[in-house]
């Protein structure tokens, strides 16, 4: 009996720690609120993202002293996979530059790891203050020029069940 309970309390504390972060990260992280302006570059042109209707779009917000964002990268790319055939889900990776970056600097670094999914770039962190974050990685999820998610979703962390990625591209599917 005294193994049991050691054992239930062990998985109460790896299960129960993790997901509570997870749950007060994501504390009212699933609002219906309107977009900021969101304008963007990639490696071409200027574009706005806040404006395409219909489409679900899945913003995963990085700089480039982030190691935890480059550590999710891989598991971003699967995702972006999953979905690249879909023409309801956009994904993309948004570089939110810091102040040694340029926007070279910032290209050059995430372009050796020739991953698929789409990079755009920021002016600035104009976007992270009006959304109020300030912390990487951070994703933000948007349908029809509405914030839905603004928060930090698991993209693959063991021993969690709460706000996966998946789950809310789905659910605004489905909507």
């Amino acid at each position: 009996m005294k193994i049991l309970y050691a054992i239930t309390l062990v998985l109460i504390g790896i299960y129960g720690f993790v997901n509570s972060w997870f749950l007060l990260e994501n504390f009212n992280a699933r609002k219906i609120e309107d977009s900021p302006e969101m304008l963007f570059s990639n490696s071409n042109d200027k574009f706005r993202i806040d404006t395409i209707k219909n489409k679900v779009i899945v913003l995963d917000y990085w700089t480039t002293n982030c190691g935890a964002c480059f550590q999710k990268f891989p598991d971003f790319e699967k995702l972006y996979l999953k979905y690249k055939n879909n023409s309801n889900v956009f994904l993309y990776a948004v570089n939110i530059p810091v102040k040694r970056d340029t926007f070279g600097y910032a290209k050059k670094m995430i372009e050796k790891y020739k991953y698929e999914f789409p990079i755009l770039y920021s002016d600035s962190d104009t976007i992270p203050k009006q959304l109020e974050f300030n912390r990487y990685p951070h994703m933000v999820i948007l349908k029809n020029g509405k914030v839905r998610f603004n928060g930090y979703l698991n993209l693959n962390e063991k021993n969690v069940i709460l706000y996966e990625m998946e789950n809310e591209i789905e659910k605004l599917l489905n909507e």
